[in-house]
């Protein structure tokens, strides 16, 4: 008998929890490409589908997001409505936990396929006038940043904070070097502006030609400027 209470006990239990819907995470996404403009799909927020579109020039306007952290991008506006087990996504990733920005980096291959890369972005990850990089390129790569240098990994990202950043516009000195067998090339060298109320995202990618290896996309937002997720 007790058996039987416990058997049923246990199935009521297995049931109740498939019928909960997964935790809703809300954050705000700001998308961004390389290697190609990402159009013409689409992404669920709450009960909305919405368009998603993410470029290579520059982020887009920042996507509020409420949903499952699964997050699914499909070809049409329909394939959130189709019943299961539906079309396959287009991409999908999990998004961090417990994260109120998400910078969202899309990567196009030359097969059409898409894939989707989530960092936290949120303010304790950075502030107005750091500087975020992030090595997508084969191999190490040694950076000069104003007074400061070091070497990011591939597949790494480090962070960079000065107080003077902060409160100055000024020039800030940038160099890039590759590096093989312990030995440093410079690749790249510039003086760029520096705006301290922007948060910047450098990317380093593979470079198409022999004469630079490393190529530069460099974004920023503005921290300042963000309203609460949802408004």
């Amino acid at each position: 008998m007790h058996l039987r209470i416990i058997g049923l006990f246990l199935a009521f239990v297995s049931f109740a929890l498939a019928q909960t819907p997964p935790p809703v995470i809300k954050t705000r996404l700001l998308p961004v490409s390389i290697g190609g403009n990402v159009e013409n799909l689409f992404f669920k927020t709450g009960e909305k589908v919405l368009p998603f579109e993410a470029y290579q020039l520059g982020f887009g306007p920042p996507l509020d997001y409420a949903g499952p952290r699964r997050f699914i991008l499909h070809s049409s506006e329909t394939a959130f409505s189709a019943r299961p087990p539906g079309p396959a996504p287009v991409a999908s990733v999990d998004l961090p936990p417990g994260a109120d920005k998400v910078l969202l980096l899309c990567i196009p291959n030359q097969e059409g396929k898409l894939r989707l890369v989530t960092y936290d972005i949120s303010g304790k990850q950075a502030q107005a006038g750091d500087y975020r990089i992030f090595n997508l390129s084969p191999g190490a790569v040694s950076v000069i940043l104003g007074d400061k240098t070091f070497v990011v990994e591939p597949a790494q990202d480090k962070t960079l904070s000065d107080p003077d950043w902060r409160t100055e516009v000024r020039d800030i000195n940038f160099q890039l070097a590759t590096v093989t067998n312990g030995e440093a090339n410079k690749v790249y060298s510039s003086m760029w502006g520096h705006q301290p109320g922007r948060r910047n995202f450098i990317f380093l990618i593979n470079g198409r030609t022999a004469t630079m290896p490393i190529e530069i996309l460099r974004f920023y937002d503005v921290p300042s400027a963000d309203l609460p997720v949802g408004n």
